[in-house]
């Protein structure tokens, strides 16, 4: 708690009593918890597609596979449907960063992990924050769902299970023992992805150092995780950087690191 607040994160302490007054279907009632206000979540697909739509932009499909650069500018990218020029360059592919980076010579590190994410059947709303427990996170969705994630850290088989299927199963299970679910949670699907995390854990956002020293012009990249749930803020934040070259205090400190 003393590392949030020393950030300028709003947090409160809450006491096992307060944790289950907020949360009347936890089984599992802490010492104590962690409450976070300004924390939340929306849907990425749905979000993403009224943020297009609302901009005007449009949009084009393609698979880009390298970096179009012209002396200490880039100027571009290559797509499997020929050049596309750019005044400015956003980098912003997770994990394909790095290679696509590559070929134009930087070098960035990265730490991702693998994450196991579980999607329930609807069952009656009953959720109304994000939960995260030592071994488990939990939301539930606007149309019932339930996105269930185990630890942060990377994604490793229970001992004695062998299969996604059987993690998958487990971790849905383990909602359903710490909740009094309104019914039996049934699985719909499950995926595992990886995050994209660079190494040191921390996002990089910002200019990229050329291999001859001086900066890329014309190119802005960033990568964090999770990238959605920080897009909005980091895009103001980035926009504002490209157009005046002035790094605001939430990005100040994750530069693209020299490598």
């Amino acid at each position: 708690m003393a590392q949030l607040s020393a950030f300028g994160y709003p947090v409160e302490l809450l006491s096992g009593d307060e944790t289950a007054a907020r949360l009347p279907r936890l089984r599992e009632r802490p010492g104590a918890a962690l409450y976070t206000a300004i924390e939340g979540a929306v849907e990425p697909v749905a979000t993403a597609a009224r943020l297009i739509e609302a901009s005007g932009a449009g949009v084009m499909q393609a698979h880009v596979h390298g970096l179009i650069v012209e002396g200490m500018r880039v100027t571009g990218v290559m797509t499997d449907k020929g050049p596309v020029a750019a005044g400015e360059t956003v980098l912003a592919a997770g994990n394909a960063t790095p290679a696509l980076l590559q070929t134009i010579g930087v070098t960035l590190k990265m730490q991702s992990s693998d994450g196991l994410l579980v999607l329930s059947r609807p069952v009656e709303r009953f959720l109304d924050a994000v939960v995260a427990g030592p071994d488990f996170h939990v939301r539930q969705r606007l149309d019932g769902c339930l996105l269930v994630g185990g630890t942060f850290g990377a994604y490793a088989p229970r001992p004695g299970m062998t299969s996604l299927y059987q993690n998958a199963a487990a971790q849905l299970a383990r909602i359903a023992s710490v909740f009094d679910c309104p019914a039996a949670l049934e699985m719909d699907s499950f995926t595992l992805g990886r995050r994209p995390i660079p190494a040191g854990g921390m996002p990089c956002v910002g200019r990229s150092l050329h291999p001859d020293g001086g900066i890329f012009d014309g190119l802005y990249t960033v990568v964090m995780h999770s990238g959605f749930s920080n897009g909005a803020g980091v895009a103001q934040a980035a926009l504002e950087d490209i157009l005046s070259g002035t790094r605001t205090s939430e990005i100040a400190p994750f530069g693209m690191v020299a490598s």
